[in-house]
């Protein structure tokens, strides 16, 4: 098994709708003295949960994505976890013990050779979809080979397999142009020999071969988009994203897309094959809801079912803060720590393209008052960097003086933006910004648009729907804003898994930048090629520092969660590589009682 290490979760943003719950005043107080009694303190706390029951999910919005390869969001990611098993993973366990490499599908966590370019991995054995079949390592193979498909045209999922993985070498001596193994779906797959850097040697020993040394590799195929599928399995494929076959502890049951979700008991899953997932409940109803307000109200009230519900991606509403955090009941029963996550806003070099104009974007924000709108400091420090505080790829610095002074310098700004337009550049006085529509994002957009008012500059809004986000800016209208607003979150704890994915301009990744600069192209290869993880932890620190003082991207805050939960749920923990609660961990204390919803 790998060590813990100071580590930062997969996850990047999702998005919901709104339910309304009216709920008295008078009720609210008689249920929360309810909740005294009914357990938050601290023996309750800690009692372990109990298998059975209905366990209630709030999110703000339900994943757009279930297909294991398109997966790409926190929250698809930990239902995912639930439907699917990686070949590796992570100990479900709050704080460092979370960090913990361990063997998931496969029996270790990867046996790498030939200066880290080929990693192999034995399969459990008594590992078995919903239908019986057991897992084989062609369903692995398969799955991966999913990912070089017209699937990628989506726009969506993560891009490891695409840019890892050694292509198959074309038939002629002419270099044809683009990729050569085009997925499963094309050439009858390569004639069955599918790509054909991935072996399987027998039904349980599957072999990758890299493009070029990664020694965290093992950290990668932790990611749904290693997970295995069935061939044929997928001949719907829009109906495979919406109802996968499953292998983990949980299948679907139910699945109403933008609604509600719900999973129940994969009969064929073996807890004995399983050490890492708790699977407590019977049936998981996950619901969208798109509003912190109305959750924590809710959980607050703690009646009915509500006394079984846990919020999962989204904090304490900041209307509530003060009540529940100083409320010696209700603050047992809210899960806090370190996200890992950093708020930024994407500048589009390609619509700012001078250095200086992104430079004086940097300047004029008045990051103290964006924060405000998410409750304040507990919600998490001020950012200077890309790369999180819990990453040993980390490296302090603060280019535009974040710290000493936090509301911004817009006179800096303004002077940058006439130096440069004294040289001819074209500073846009007019400028669009993308961002997730809810009543919070909303708050936030408007301190945006104060803060570049100050410089001149008008911005106009551009509120997508929360459970299309992602969709449109990584899709059909990707390239389109000045603007973008995401939080990343790295996908295993390097920075290789923040750099790449966020400023190579020579893969399809989340590069909302557009950022396509060869001194960091350059910098990025030798990070990958260097041995020494002290020295790789260097060089991801310092593109860290240069890619800031190019201004393509402006950190506004990192992170921290703060997750309230009703009063019969137990098991719940911020996981330091998923970033909010893992529903692999989290019971009841009393199953029968969520059986009285409220719905």
């Amino acid at each position: 098994m790998n060590p813990p290490l100071p580590v930062s979760p997969r996850a990047r943003w999702s998005a919901g709708r709104t339910r309304t719950r009216a709920v008295a005043a008078a009720t609210a107080v008689a249920l929360l003295a309810t909740t005294a009694c009914n357990g938050g303190e601290g023996d309750d706390a800690q009692e372990a949960p109990q298998t059975g029951g209905t366990l209630y999910v709030d999110v703000l919005a339900l994943p757009n994505y279930l297909d294991p390869q398109l997966v790409q969001t926190g929250v698809e990611a930990n239902i995912s976890n639930l439907l699917g098993r990686t070949l590796t993973g992570y100990r479900s366990a709050p704080g460092a013990a979370g960090s913990e490499l361990v063997p998931d599908l496969a029996t270790d966590t990867g046996r790498p050779s030939e200066n880290n370019t080929v990693w192999e991995f034995t399969l459990r054995e008594g590992v078995r979809w919903e239908d019986g079949e057991p897992v084989t390592c062609q369903h692995v193979k398969y799955g991966v080979e999913r990912r070089f498909s017209e699937l990628s045209d989506r726009q969506t999922g993560a891009v490891y397999p695409l840019t890892y993985l050694r292509d198959n070498e074309p038939a002629g001596d002419d270099e044809p142009e683009g990729r050569v193994y085009r997925g499963p779906w094309v050439d009858n797959n390569n004639d069955g020999a599918g790509l054909e850097s991935i072996e399987c040697v027998d039904q349980r020993v599957i072999r990758f071969h890299l493009v070029q040394p990664r020694s965290d590799f093992n950290y990668t195929v932790s990611l749904p988009v290693f997970g295995a599928v069935p061939p044929g399995a997928d001949d719907d494929r829009d109906g495979y994203n919406e109802q996968p076959l499953s292998n983990g502890p949980y299948q679907i049951a139910s699945h109403e897309p933008g609604e509600q979700l719900v999973l129940e008991r994969n009969p064929h899953w073996d807890a004995a094959t399983d050490p890492q997932r708790g699977a407590y409940p019977d049936q998981l109803v996950i619901e969208a809801l798109g509003d912190a307000a109305v959750a924590t109200n809710d959980l607050v009230n703690d009646a009915g079912g509500d006394r079984s519900r846990v919020m999962l991606d989204m904090d304490v509403a900041p209307t509530f803060l003060q009540q529940v955090m100083t409320d010696p009941v209700l603050a047992t029963r809210v899960a806090t720590g370190p996200r890992g996550a950093v708020r930024y806003l994407a500048v589009n070099t390609a619509l700012v393209a001078d250095e200086r104009c992104r430079q004086a974007l940097s300047y004029a924000m008045n990051k103290r008052k964006l924060r405000s709108v998410f409750g304040g400091s507990l919600l998490g420090d001020l950012a200077t960097t890309m790369i999180p505080p819990n990453l040993l790829a980390h490296q302090e610095f603060d280019h535009y003086d974040t710290i000493g002074q936090p509301d911004g310098q817009p006179d800096r700004a303004a002077e940058l933006r006439e130096q440069a337009a004294a040289d001819g550049a074209d500073c846009p006085d007019e400028i669009t910004f993308a961002f997730p529509d809810n009543a919070e994002l909303r708050r936030m957009a408007n301190v945006v648009v104060e803060s570049y008012q100050r410089i001149g500059v008008q911005v106009a809004l551009e509120p997508i729907d929360l459970q299309e986000y992602f969709v449109q800016v990584l899709g059909e209208r990707r390239g389109e804003f000045h603007l973008t607003w995401i939080v990343w979150t790295p996908d295993w704890p390097n920075g290789s898994s923040v750099i790449p994915p966020l400023f190579d301009g020579r893969e399809p990744t989340y590069n909302l930048s557009q950022l396509n600069d060869d001194q960091i192209h350059d910098l990025i290869d030798e990070a990958f090629a260097e041995p020494d993880p002290e020295r790789q932890y260097r060089l991801w620190g310092e593109l860290d520092s240069l890619v800031l003082e190019t201004g393509a991207a402006i950190p506004l805050m990192y992170s921290d969660a703060l997750r309230m939960y009703g009063s019969n749920v137990r098991g719940v923990f911020i996981h330091p590589m998923a970033g909010m609660p893992d529903l692999a961990s989290i019971g009841l204390a009393d199953p029968a009682l969520s059986e009285a919803s409220d719905g």
